[in-house]
């Protein structure tokens, strides 16, 4: 079992991977790409992150940070908006997007994904 990270703030409730990630860079005074190619041997960029992140580092942040693989999960995209698989067909953004598909399911984070995403 490898040693946790001193320092990791908890995530905040409906945000992104990307942030959560760039918020424990910061406790480190490093930024988001310094950051996980030293703890995670490579960069990964913030919109793989939120959308589709590799379980490898969905593994590693847990191990570190003491949160379960699922809550870190629901910083994604895919655990934010949809308990499931992505219906085939739709996309994250665009008229048939996952913003439309969240408010025809009236998802709680239709609104916040219109606002702030």
């Amino acid at each position: 079992m490898t040693m946790p990270w001193p320092v990791h703030p908890r995530p905040r409730e409906l945000e992104k991977l990307s942030s959560w990630i760039t918020r424990i860079a910061d406790e480190y005074r490093l930024s988001y790409g310094d950051f996980l190619r030293a703890v995670y041997g490579e960069s990964v960029s913030e919109i793989v992150a939120d959308f589709n992140p590799p379980k490898k580092l969905l593994t590693l942040l847990s191990e570190k940070t003491g949160q379960p693989v699922l809550t870190i999960m629901r910083l994604t995209v895919k655990g934010l908006y949809h308990p499931g698989p992505i219906p085939q067909g739709v996309t994250p953004f665009g008229p048939t997007g996952l913003i439309d598909y969240a408010a025809r399911k009236r998802s709680p984070y239709a609104k916040y994904l219109g606002e702030n995403w």
